[in-house]
């Protein structure tokens, strides 16, 4: 079951270390998601849908990429996602 999650809360959420991915395929596919993401944060202000593992349980957010750093995705309000964590990014 996947659990919607809104970016104020996002803070609230504890994550361990360790990638979600295993496949490099899979995770040069996410980083490459993040950054088309990035882009159409910043130049459309387009949404898109993040799926992460904070631990066992599977959360999603509906939410801007602002920026990109080498282990973060960093959302409004400096708010903040492991990219190891995530596992998924739509768009719509």
């Amino acid at each position: 079951m996947i659990k919607y999650v809104v970016k104020e809360d996002i803070d609230k959420l504890t994550f361990p270390e360790g990638d979600v991915l295993k496949n490099n395929s899979k995770k040069q596919l996410r980083i490459y998601n993040l950054r088309a993401a990035t882009q159409l944060g910043n130049c459309e202000k387009m949404k898109v849908k993040i799926y992460f593992k904070p631990g066992d349980e599977t959360y999603m957010t509906n939410t801007t990429v602002w920026a990109m750093t080498d282990e973060h995705v960093v959302l409004k309000n400096s708010r903040t996602i492991p990219i190891e964590r995530i596992y998924d990014v739509q768009f719509w």
